[in-house]
């Protein structure tokens, strides 16, 4: 199965890709999104790896996971 995108004028909606680890890494290990998260816990990047695989295996067996919003094209 293909995973979907969905796109509106202003937004860009995709599955998570292995591309996304080192973002997602970043992002999740910060501070301020860190203790919402993953309750104050630093996470590794195995775990993030773990997460992606997930959510990519989600979207082969039942269609859904966790998704990247992006910006749309201007």
């Amino acid at each position: 199965m293909t995973a979907p995108i969905l796109e509106t004028p202003r937004l860009r909606l995709r599955p998570f890709t292995h591309g996304d680890v080192d973002v997602l890494h970043a992002q999740w290990t910060h501070p301020d999104v860190r203790r919402y998260l993953w309750d104050g816990r630093m996470i590794a990047r195995d775990e993030v790896v773990a997460v992606v695989d997930e959510s990519i295996d989600a979207f082969q067996r039942r269609g859904s996971g966790f998704w990247v919003i992006e910006h749309g094209e201007p």
